[in-house]
C-alpha cells in the first residue's frame, strides 16, 4: 500500500510471510505509477509473468480526494478455481485480464507447439467497465478423444452388462409369468371353439398356479354341464313344450260335436260331411300324429282355415272374417297350432258375448321378424281383463283365474323356442280392436315337412 503522505514508504503484507518488496519495486511499481495517474475510483490489473496484481487508488469519503494506492496479489491458482474445476481441460487453461495472460494449466506449453489442426481451441470472454478478462483453453484432439474412447467404452461395456442381466430378466419373465398365461389364453380359445375339458399342465404353487388351478377346475365342470346339465335341461324344455302343446283347450272338441249333432237335425248330409272333415283336420293337428313341434306357415293356415269354416257355420251372417297373409311367409317354420289358440280366444271372449263381430287375421312380415295379428271387434276388453291379460302373459301365477290357458300356453311355447325377445301380447287398437299379437323370427325353409291339402272348399 502506498500513501500520498509518505510516498517513499512501502506498507506490505504477505499470506504466506514472502517479503518480495524488490521484485515489486523493479517490475510493479513502475506500471502501478503508471495506471494509478487516469485511474480514478475503478480497478485495474496488472499481470507479470504468472503473478496477477489488482491495482485501485484509495478515496476519501470526507474530500473524494486520493490518498494512496493499494496493490493486491492474488494466487491465480484460488482466484481463477472455478476455470480448475472441469478435470477434462484443467491442466490446458490460459487466462487474459488486460495485456497480460496467465497459465494456469501444467501442460500449457506442450499443447502450445502443437500443429493447429491437432488441437483443440474454446475460447470465452467477460467484458467489464474497467477490464476484459478473456477464459482460453488449448488441448491435443488425441487426448481428449483418447479420453472419450476410455468413456464410450466404460459406457458401451455398461450396456452390453445391462442389456445381458435384461435379457436374462426378459427370460426368466417370459418363462415365469408371459409363458403360462399364453397357454391360458389358448386354452380359452380351445373351449371357444368348441373343445370341451382343456386342461393346463402346471406344477406352480403361487397365484399363478392357483388361477391355472382354477380354469381347469372351470374347464372341467363347464364339460360336465354342457353334456349332462344342459342335455338334460333340453329333454326338460322339450317335454315342457310337448305338455304345453297337449294342453290347448280340450272343450273346443266338444263344442264342435255339439254343432255337427244340431246341424245334423237342421240340414243335409253333406253340410255335416264337410264339418266332420274340417274336424278331422284340426283333431289331427292336435295330435300331431308325426310328432312334429314346428311347421310351415302354410299348414297352420290350413288349421286355421278348418276352424274359420265352423265357425262360419256356427255363427253364419253373424260373424264376419278377413284374412291379409303375406305369400312370403308362407314356408316359415311356426309352431304347431299356433293360430288356432288365439283364435278361439277371440271368439269366446269377443265374438260369442257380443252375439257376433268381425274377424281379422293378419299375417306379414317386417325386418325379418314375422307379425301375426288376430283381432276383434266383438266385446272390448275392460280395465280389469286387460290388467289380468298383462300379468298372465308376463309369466305371473294369477289365483282365482282358471280361463285363458291356450293363449298362455301360446306365449311361453314362444318365449322357449325363440327366447323373450319374442312372444304374444293382447292390446286394444286405436280403433277399439281387440288384438292379439304374435312376434317370432322369419325363419324360412324350402324344406318343410309336406303339408296337407284343405280339406274344406
Amino acid at each position: 500500500m502506498l500513501l500520498e503522505c509518505n510516498p517513499e514508504q512501502i506498507y506490505s503484507i504477505t499470506a504466506d510471510g514472502r517479503f518480495r518488496i524488490n521484485d515489486y519495486l523493479a517490475y510493479i511499481d513502475p506500471k502501478v505509477q503508471s495506471v494509478v495517474k487516469g485511474l480514478g475510483s475503478r480497478v485495474t490489473f496488472i499481470v507479470h509473468e504468472q503473478t496477477v496484481y489488482i491495482v485501485r487508488n484509495l478515496i476519501s469519503t470526507d474530500n473524494f480526494k486520493k490518498y494512496g494506492v493499494i496493490i493486491n496479489e492474488i494466487e491465480t491458482t484460488e482466484f481463477f478455481k472455478e476455470f480448475l474445476s472441469n478435470t477434462s481441460w484443467q491442466h490446458y487453461i490460459q487466462i487474459t485480464l488486460g495485456e497480460g495472460s496467465v497459465q494456469l494449466g501444467t501442460d500449457w506449453e506442450g499443447v502450445a507447439l502443437l500443429e493447429q489442426d491437432k488441437m483443440l481451441h474454446f475460447t470465452s470472454s467477460v467484458e467489464e467497465e474497467d477490464f476484459i478478462l478473456k477464459y482460453e483453453v488449448k488441448m491435443s484432439k488425441q487426448g481428449l478423444v483418447a479420453e472419450e474412447i476410455g468413456f464410450i467404452t466404460g459406457i458401451s461395456i455398461g450396456i452390453i452388462i445391462l442389456l445381458i442381466l435384461l435379457s436374462s430378466l426378459l427370460y426368466w419373465f417370459y418363462r415365469s409369468i408371459i409363458g403360462p398365461i399364453e397357454q391360458l389364453t389358448g386354452a380359452f380359445k380351445t373351449i371357444e371353439n368348441g373343445e370341451l375339458g382343456v386342461v393346463v399342465p402346471h406344477e406352480r404353487q403361487d397365484e399363478l398356479g392357483f388361477l391355472i388351478k382354477g380354469f381347469n377346475e372351470m374347464s372341467k365342470k363347464t364339460k360336465y354341464l354342457i353334456e349332462y346339465v344342459y342335455k338334460e335341461e333340453l329333454a326338460l324344455k322339450e317335454a315342457k313344450i310337448k305338455a304345453l302343446q297337449s294342453q290347448i283347450n280340450p272343450h273346443f272338441i266338444n263344442n264342435t260335436l255339439e254343432i255337427i249333432n244340431w246341424k245334423a237335425q237342421m240340414i243335409g248330409a253333406k253340410e255335416i260331411s264337410k264339418m266332420i272333415r274340417a274336424l278331422g283336420v284340426i283333431m289331427n293337428a292336435s295330435s300331431s300324429r308325426n310328432n312334429a313341434k314346428m311347421v310351415p306357415l302354410k299348414e297352420e293356415i290350413i288349421y286355421m282355415d278348418s276352424y274359420l269354416y265352423i265357425l262360419e257355420r256356427r255363427f253364419e251372417e253373424r260373424i264376419h272374417i278377413v284374412k291379409s297373409i303375406d305369400e312370403k311367409v308362407l314356408e316359415c317354420q311356426v309352431p304347431l297350432l299356433l293360430i288356432q289358440p288365439l283364435l278361439e280366444n277371440a271368439v269366446v271372449h269377443g265374438i260369442e258375448p257380443a252375439k257376433g263381430g268381425e274377424l281379422v287375421i293378419a299375417i306379414s312380415e317386417q325386418n325379418d321378424v314375422v307379425h301375426i295379428v288376430i283381432g276383434n271387434n266383438g266385446q272390448a276388453l275392460d280395465e280389469e281383463t286387460a290388467l289380468y291379460l298383462k300379468r298372465l302373459l308376463s309369466g305371473e301365477e294369477v289365483p282365482g283365474k282358471q280361463h285363458s290357458v291356450g293363449i298362455r300356453n301360446v306365449n311361453e311355447r314362444i318365449k322357449l323356442i325363440y327366447g323373450e325377445g319374442f312372444g304374444l301380447e293382447i292390446v286394444t287398437n286405436s280403433g277399439g280392436m281387440t288384438e292379439s299379437r304374435v312376434t317370432i323370427p322369419f325363419n324360412c325353409t324350402n324344406n318343410s315337412n309336406k303339408s296337407q291339402s284343405s280339406l274344406v272348399k
